[in-house]
């Protein structure tokens, strides 16, 4: 990545209304949108900032994907990103859905009218289409700009704590040792930090975006039967159009809600997917990421340096119930997509899109945690639990009551041709 030269440091890339020092020293361990979000944040409400990342150098892999609107609320602090996101940002993209046999299920549309076509305003959308490496690199460089250093070949193996001090660290591959006030883990399903927090991670868990395979291996699978219709030859040819090292192997993971996120001393933390992975269907894994970044440093500001534990167990209880249901919403996004009735759609096109309801986009992290962070503490000493605290307004489906769930459970109903079952509450 080429340094950010002075000449491009002007005052719009400073925050607006930026908070004075308070004295918080945090280590951010991956450099995805969760920690760089966070990194952002944490250093507009006056903390001090490093992160560290196992790459050796910047990847902006990726393809497209679904920004929401609870996200981009981020960008009203940093003028600089706001400008930046609105030249990039894909408002008149055109969207037409195939069937891989090459048969045309929903015809060239505007976003804004595929919105219209769901009953939602296309003034005040959902979300917007993002190309990932515009945006990540936008977030980057803006963290770049400001001072903050990201430390490539950083690669964490161990997570620690010391509460009686009141520290968080981490040990990397190269023996370095790394402390501070909190460690903010958001290294993916894979992160180490799980041996402490105790999550449900597996050795077997992986997820890279440098697992490139070359398009001959996907042309020669695209040959094989997987079912009575073979894919449009237009899919090949596009394939064998594709530069090589460009085509990536990523796996989807699948995991139970975590109810834990933090260490014991709450001095490490989870952040994005290291706490709540999702399914692409779901639209709202960069989404929940960057809310987990701007809901994290709300809480900790709001708490200070004295209060550190107490204000990373106030952002989880935050986050905890909104995230599961939004994995939840994930598998019924999924159904919709994968066991649509295709002539059903053509007539109907709502029958095959993805659900953005009011509750996840109508929403924002910074504004929610300050003014309930009070109310939560209270209903924390009171161990009254989050969704049965009238005094907080929830961020999740209006009227829904938390009942744990697993995949296992979700597996099963499908196998027996039942849909997901959502729960309680208005979840549209």
């Amino acid at each position: 990545m080429t340094p950010i030269s002075q000449s491009e440091l002007t005052k719009d890339s400073n925050p607006i209304n930026p908070y004075p020092p308070n004295g918080i020293n945090i280590i951010i361990v991956g450099a995805g949108l969760a920690g760089l979000s966070a990194a952002l944040e944490c250093h507009r409400k006056g903390m001090s900032v490093r992160i560290l990342e196992s790459n050796s150098t910047v990847n902006t892999a990726g393809d497209m994907f679904f920004m929401g609107f609870s996200a981009t609320g981020i960008f009203k602090h940093w003028p600089e990103m706001k400008e930046e996101f609105d030249s990039i940002c894909l408002h008149d993209a055109y969207i037409e859905t195939f069937k891989h046999s090459g048969e045309v299920i929903v015809k060239a549309m505007r976003v804004a009218d595929r919105l219209r076509a769901q009953g939602l305003d296309p003034e005040t959308p959902p979300g917007t289409f993002q190309m990932r490496p515009l945006i990540y690199k936008m977030f980057l460089n803006q963290v770049e700009k400001i001072g903050i250093k990201v430390e490539f070949n950083q690669h964490v193996v161990e997570y620690f704590e010391d509460t009686e001090a009141g520290q968080g660290g981490v040990i990397t591959k190269q023996g370095n040792r790394f402390e501070a006030d909190l460690v903010i883990a958001a290294d993916g399903v894979g992160s180490k930090s799980q041996s402490l927090v105790g999550g449900q991670a597996t050795s077997s868990e992986k997820e890279s975006w440098n697992n490139t395979i070359e398009a001959s291996e996907v042309l020669e699978d695209l040959e094989k039967s997987h079912g009575p219709t073979q894919w449009a030859p237009i899919f090949k040819e596009l394939i064998k159009c594709t530069p090589p090292k460009t085509i990536i192997n990523f796996n989807l993971l699948w995991r139970d809600p975590q109810p834990s996120w933090t260490s014991p001393g709450a001095r490490v933390v989870q952040i994005g997917d290291s706490a709540h992975s999702f399914l692409p269907a779901s639209g709202n894994g960069a989404t929940q990421a960057i809310e987990d970044g701007v809901s994290i440093a709300t809480c900790l500001q709001k708490g200070g340096k004295e209060n550190i534990s107490q204000s990373i167990r106030a952002h989880i209880r935050f986050r905890y119930l909104r995230t599961a249901c939004a994995q939840k919403l994930g598998f019924a996004n999924a159904e919709l997509l994968q066991e649509t009735n295709w002539d059903k759609a053509k007539l109907d096109p709502k029958k095959s899109l993805p659900r953005h309801p009011k509750w996840v986009f109508d929403h924002d992290p910074e504004v929610y945690a300050e003014e309930n962070y009070a109310k939560v503490l209270e209903s924390m000493k009171k161990h009254i639990p989050f969704d049965a605290d009238e005094s907080i307004p929830p961020n999740y489906p209006p009227g829904y009551k938390y009942e744990p769930w697993s995949i296992d459970q979700i597996m099963e109903d499908k196998k027996c041709g039942r849909g997901t079952d959502l729960g309680s509450g208005d979840w549209p």
